[in-house]
């Protein structure tokens, strides 16, 4: 795991797509990531052994966050290929 140091950072935009409207400044608290990606298939391997519970008919990137997060956990503390 890598930490990420917080800070601001200035969301958004005010001259692209509506949805960025308006361009506006953020504080991001500090946070561990991954040094390396994890991917869907390791995800998806990962919550089958271990979570059955997190099984789900939509793709990896619907699941809600209080599953995904436990998930990602728990492959992140296993060795896997970089």
């Amino acid at each position: 795991m890598v930490w990420i140091a917080g800070g601001r950072f200035r969301m958004g935009s005010d001259h692209h797509y509506a949805e960025e409207k308006p361009a506006h400044w953020v504080k991001v608290d500090g946070f561990f990531i991954d040094a390396t990606p994890v991917t869907n298939a390791q995800f998806r391997d990962y919550c089958r052994r271990y979570r059955p519970a997190a099984r789900h008919a939509e793709p990896i990137d619907t699941l809600t966050s209080h599953v995904g997060f436990r998930c990602v956990r728990g492959v992140s503390a296993q060795e896997l290929p970089s």
